[in-house]
């Protein structure tokens, strides 16, 4: 399948040589206690997994090996894998989108995704009806090679009419941004930041508002080229 070159793609590089990996793969190794985990009420001490699982959820392991392995992509020991193989950009986005956790990426599971998602819709002016909306997919990366080896946690498409690709902005769920790179298109999710709406519901909505209005104006700016 070919897929649309992705704006930010030039500025990404990582080495195509096989990684030898301590943590390895975070779908193969993560326990469902973990990737069902809520990043709200969470103690403290929660690491930037538990933060990216509870916020964007997990792709679906099963779905994801089985294309690995229809793509002859090398997993070694499923069980205790010691080396993964790099992925290129645009095949991770490809194994990400077949592999999500829920039927809908319009209609996704977690609040998180589904608040930020509507959010976005509203920053853009979408009109309120299921053709419309539907256009704009959200996406969770968590797990993937596009997480491990190209630092994309989740992204949303905003699909176009006929044969135009889709707009796509991406995001890097972070506790440390100070270590964050800024790339284009690119949107980072400070957690350490990010209000508990079961504190502060007002706080959390008006923080989701603001990330969405940033990603809504990074979208524009692609359509408008």
């Amino acid at each position: 399948m070919n897929l649309p070159p992705h704006p930010s793609l030039k500025l990404r590089s990582a080495s195509k040589e096989k990684l030898n990996l301590p943590y390895t793969a975070k779908f193969i190794i993560m326990s469902k206690e973990n990737i069902n985990r809520k990043h709200w009420g969470m103690e403290q001490g929660v690491t930037g997994e538990e933060d990216e699982t509870g916020l964007l959820g997990f792709i679906d392991k099963t779905k994801y090996i089985q294309l690995l392995e229809k793509g002859g992509i090398d997993l070694k020991d499923k069980d205790n894998p010691e080396l993964l193989s790099y992925v290129p950009f645009e095949k991770s986005s490809f194994l990400v989108r077949e592999s999500q956790p829920w039927k809908d990426a319009a209609n996704p599971k977690t609040d998180f995704l589904r608040e930020l998602r509507l959010a976005v819709a509203e920053a853009l002016e979408i009109p309120e009806d299921d053709a419309a909306l539907d256009k704009l997919k959200i996406y969770t990366a968590v797990g993937s090679h596009l997480d491990l080896f190209h630092g994309v946690d989740a992204f949303i498409e905003w699909e176009q009419e006929k044969e135009e690709p889709a707009l796509r902005v991406d995001f890097d769920v972070t506790q440390k941004p100070e270590t964050k790179t800024p790339q284009e298109n690119t949107v980072i999710i400070n957690t350490n930041q990010l209000a508990d709406p079961k504190e502060d519901e007002k706080k959390y909505l008006d923080q989701i508002k603001s990330i969405a209005r940033h990603i809504a104006e990074l979208l524009k700016k692609q359509k408008e080229k």
